[in-house]
């Protein structure tokens, strides 16, 4: 199976290979693909926590947990409305992430 690598454009410090495969039919696909995959949480790092959680909540989004660890760190976990992912807020930066919505205005 032939491997095609692209390099991505953007910034030097964001410039990543990206590997693909050429598709597979579901009868070539290794066991391990056939798992029923999800995505559970996403890290959103932020400059201001409380603010933050505000601002979800304001939007709907069920607040899960929020609470102090033992070693000083925050963790606050929200979930938005009839999703099955949920969110950690945390203090930093990191890459940037997107979040889709249908509609901005609502």
């Amino acid at each position: 199976m032939a491997r095609h690598r692209r390099k991505c454009n953007g910034p030097l410090w964001a410039q990543v290979f990206i590997a693909r495969e050429p598709a597979m039919t579901t009868e070539q696909a290794p066991a391990a693909a056939k798992v029923d995959l999800k995505l559970e949480v996403v890290v959103i790092p932020v400059a201001d926590v409380d603010r933050a959680k505000r601002f979800y909540q304001d939007l709907g989004w069920r607040l899960d947990a929020d609470f102090v660890r033992p070693d000083g760190s925050r963790a606050v976990q929200l979930t938005p409305p009839g999703s099955p992912t949920s969110i950690h807020l945390g203090s930093g930066a990191g890459l940037p992430r997107y979040l889709i919505v249908n509609d901005i205005e609502a």
